[in-house]
């Protein structure tokens, strides 16, 4: 489980990435449903706004969503997978 550094810095470097790639929310989660990676765009905003964060089973999503925004690793790392 991430700790509250692990999570702000997540939620950081998220939405930082995103807009970084010209993403909304709802590009965002479109793009990963087209990876067969299930997320709400609730699921990103509040991942961003620090109200909840990716249980580690969904690694997969985060991977992707790593992939997407061209962001190498920089998600994982900041949850400390």
């Amino acid at each position: 489980m991430a700790n509250a550094t692990q999570t702000r810095d997540f939620r950081i470097r998220l939405k930082s990435a995103r807009q970084g790639a010209g993403f909304t929310p709802g590009d965002l989660a479109d793009e990963l449903a087209a990876c067969g990676k299930e997320i709400t765009v609730e699921d990103i905003i509040n991942w961003e706004n620090g109200k909840s964060s990716p249980k580690a089973w969904e690694d997969h999503v985060v991977v992707a969503t790593e992939i997407l925004l061209g962001a190498d690793g920089q998600l994982t790392e900041a949850l400390g997978w």
